[in-house]
């Protein structure tokens, strides 16, 4: 079939790179799952402190005689949003669940769409430029890798076109610019 060509050769190159920097498609998804469930593990964990224990009760304890067991600092759910004396905090907890909540989807598929661009990526670099395996990504030095883009220009098999300007057709389309200053 016909080449498919890049489109936006800036960020096609920019893949290319962090594909090598980050060593490679399998690096890559367990950052980006490490990435993503860290994130939830910290909003779920936030939200629930900042929802569900009465900092109140906890600020205080001073000693054993003034403290209780855990259970006593937790508030139960059905206490959530019913409780008129904390209803300000409550709505202000929700709306940070909501707001980061919000972030994680997001970047949950900023991730996804990435890994999809690296596996995209991927295939480039093991049908195009020939590092068929994660070890041969990984044992590539930058310059290997460009010097092995430039085999796939030169072959003509490169994703990206390349326009050949002769110098007297760049000169004769080029006029002098003229410039006006004004004195004041």
């Amino acid at each position: 079939g016909d080449p498919v060509f890049v489109t936006n050769l800036d960020q096609w190159f920019a893949r290319i790179y962090q594909y090598w920097y980050r060593k490679g498609f399998a690096t890559m998804v367990a950052a980006g799952l490490t990435h993503v469930f860290t994130l939830a593990f910290t909003i779920g964990f936030s939200s629930f402190l900042f929802a569900f224990v009465d900092w109140a009760e906890v600020a205080a304890c001073h000693d054993e005689a003034s403290c209780y067991h855990l259970s006593h600092y937790i508030r139960g759910g059905e206490t959530f949003l019913h409780d008129k004396t904390r209803r300000g905090a409550d709505a202000l907890a929700l709306t940070y669940v909501l707001v980061f909540g919000i972030y994680w989807v997001w970047t949950a598929l900023a991730t996804a769409a990435s890994l999809r661009d690296a596996w995209e990526t991927r295939r480039f670099y093991r049908e195009d430029l020939g590092l068929e395996t994660e070890r041969d990504t990984r044992a590539a030095t930058w310059n290997e890798v460009v010097r092995r883009l430039g085999e796939v220009q030169l072959a003509g098999r490169a994703p990206w076109r390349a326009h050949q300007t002769s110098v007297a057709n760049a000169s004769s389309s080029t006029t002098t610019p003229t410039t006006t200053t004004t004195r004041r």
